[in-house]
């Protein structure tokens, strides 16, 4: 994905941001697992919670830089083998 904007009116379904170069995602309810596998840039917003292994070998590539922010809570594994990015879980709902 380059340079796009998704917005996601639901519930996102697993692996939202698959490999992302840069763009923008929006999911105003929950996101399921593998939240932004292997992003290497963009940004991915999750209004509520996201399931297990959310931001899993995230890493900057060149001048890009990943970003996740999830307004609830994640499962399992979030992070897991991250080289780099921003990973934000807010815990607010």
């Amino acid at each position: 994905m380059n340079r796009l904007r998704i917005v996601v009116h639901g519930n996102g379904q697993d692996s939202i941001g698959n490999t992302m170069n840069s763009g923008e995602i929006i999911a105003h309810r929950h996101a399921g697992d593998t939240l932004g596998l292997a992003a290497r840039g963009g940004t991915i917003r999750v209004r509520d919670a996201a399931r297990c292994r959310a931001g899993i070998h995230m890493k900057e590539y060149g001048e890009r830089h990943p970003l996740i922010v999830i307004g609830g809570t994640a499962q399992d594994f979030m992070g897991e083998y991250m080289a780099a990015g921003i990973l934000v879980v807010l815990g607010l709902v």
